[in-house]
């Protein structure tokens, strides 16, 4: 293993910012956050506040991993952009809740 292998993209080869994976990710983590928030405040009874910041740690937490995960992967490459479109989609979600 290379001593580099768990760095993040940096030199942007392939990992355009508008491309079907980084909606990928926007959508999962807006549609996550949604579902733990709806969970933790409807079926587990927790409070606005407590399931919304439930609901952001989780969502984002998800991300975090797969991107850990992606870097030990073969072919694959973590990226720092995957992680920002997460967080739109975190944001997204907590905007659509809000609302």
């Amino acid at each position: 293993m290379k001593p580099d292998h768990l760095i993040f993209k940096t030199d942007g080869s392939g990992d355009r910012w508008l491309a079907p994976d980084k909606a990928r990710h926007l959508l999962a983590s807006a549609f996550l956050c949604g579902a733990a928030f709806w969970t933790l405040h409807h079926h587990l009874e927790q409070s606005s506040r407590t399931s919304l910041k439930t609901a952001v740690l989780f969502t984002f937490s998800l991300g975090a991993a797969k991107e850990i995960r992606d870097s030990f992967a073969v072919k694959g490459c973590s990226s720092w952009k995957d992680l920002a479109a997460d967080l739109a989609g975190i944001i997204l979600g907590g905007i659509l809740l809000a609302w």
